[in-house]
């Protein structure tokens, strides 16, 4: 019986009940999830909300060519 009642206490005794409010910190998340720090850019689109320096890059790089160019406007054309 006092082994039963010492591993109750024990359990009991591991502190406070985690809250169910989230914590108070001081983070900055863009919505694509990365965390944004005081003077760092952050980017805004319409479709994807705010974006992290890093995200903007990595959709620049899966831009092909003829997207690259129309988004810096530049305007394409051929030779014949």
């Amino acid at each position: 019986m006092l082994n039963l009642i010492t591993e109750t206490m024990l359990y009991f005794g591991r502190g406070a009940e985690p809250s169910l409010e989230p914590p108070e910190t001081d983070e900055i998340l863009a919505d694509c999830g990365h965390e944004i720090y005081p003077n760092e850019p952050v980017y805004i689109s319409p479709s994807a909300g705010t974006l992290c320096e890093q995200c903007v890059r990595d959709r620049a790089q899966d831009l092909d060519a003829a997207a690259l160019a129309a988004a810096l406007g530049y305007e394409r054309s051929y030779v014949l």
